[in-house]
């Protein structure tokens, strides 16, 4: 029974002379007009495909004696019947894609990459607007950052353009990244083997170099100083720049201020290792032996800040 609904069935397509079509896709329905009196066996044949989609800028030739073969053997036992054109030219519907779109998608990633920084974000351009094919759904583009390090120089970020669901292309955009630092400068010149102090600094908004990124100098950690090396007025100051001091020794017995809110604990601990002012110096608790990290605030004393 079956078998005979199955060949009594029918199906007539006409070919048209041009087609336009979306998607990155062929299929019989996207080229031909279908007719029948089965809806289930004209989806299926609808859904055939026929390759790939010519890209904007060329065509594809559907042979209308090549797809009644191809129809013939994907069912058989169907009547099929191809009308119409003896050729049909199919030509993509086409979409372009700015240069703006896509250095929009890249900048808004790169801003929230770089959201907790003081940045400078700039586009280096050099990108021309793109055509690619008309999607039955919306075209996506999608920005995906290579690294989430936070880094100043040139930069490339990939902007995937995706259709139907599917990766088409991936297209690079080129950004210029300035980073910028609240850092101590110094307020004079100083000359290599010169002292200096909290007075010689000020905190100002300064550009980090690329790979210029280390901790913020503490003023209180200046005591006793010595500048490597000359340095320029305005000069941001690393701790490379300084030899500085050494305040305590490993194995020195120190009081630890532990504070957390109004409240304060003092303790003696041990140093496990050299420190200088205001660096983080690991200790060892006395009475319980536990270890800890605090800061050096004095050559006797270590200071613990609890949230």
């Amino acid at each position: 029974m079956i078998t005979a609904l199955i060949l009594s069935a029918g199906i007539s397509l006409q070919l048209p002379e041009t087609v336009e079509v979306k998607g990155t896709e062929l299929t019989v329905g996207s080229v031909a007009t279908l007719q029948g009196e089965d809806p289930a066996l004209l989806d299926r044949v609808r859904a055939i495909s026929l390759g790939y989609a010519p890209a904007p800028g060329y065509s594809r030739l559907i042979d209308a004696r090549r797809l009644s073969a191809e129809l013939v053997r994907a069912l058989p036992g169907v009547a099929i019947s191809v009308g119409g054109a003896a050729r049909c030219r199919v030509v993509p519907a086409v979409r372009t894609i700015t240069a703006e779109e896509l250095y929009a998608q890249a900048g808004q990633e790169l801003r929230r990459v770089y959201a907790e920084v003081d940045a400078r974000i700039q586009a280096l351009g050099g990108l021309a607007d793109l055509q690619v094919p008309e999607g039955n759904e919306n075209v996506v583009l999608r920005a995906k950052p290579q690294s989430e390090r936070i880094q100043a120089g040139t930069i490339s970020l990939p902007v995937e353009i995706v259709i139907d669901g599917e990766l088409y292309r991936t297209v690079w955009t080129r950004w210029e990244v300035e980073l910028w630092e609240q850092r101590y400068v110094l307020r004079r010149p100083v000359q290599a083997g010169e002292a200096i102090s909290a007075r010689d600094l000020e905190l100002t908004r300064v550009p980090l170099s690329q790979g210029f990124r280390e901790p913020l100098l503490d003023p209180a950690a200046m005591e006793g100083a010595i500048a490597r090396r000359s340095l320029a007025k305005g000069t941001a100051l690393r701790a490379s720049d300084l030899e500085r001091q050494v305040v305590i020794r490993r194995g020195d017995t120190l009081s630890l201020e532990v504070r957390r809110g109004n409240v304060t604990v003092r303790t003696l601990v041990e140093a496990l290792k050299d420190a200088r002012l205001g660096d983080r110096l690991p200790v060892r608790v006395q009475r319980t032996g536990k270890e800890v990290t605090a800061i050096v605030t004095s050559s006797e004393s270590v200071e613990l800040q609890l949230q």
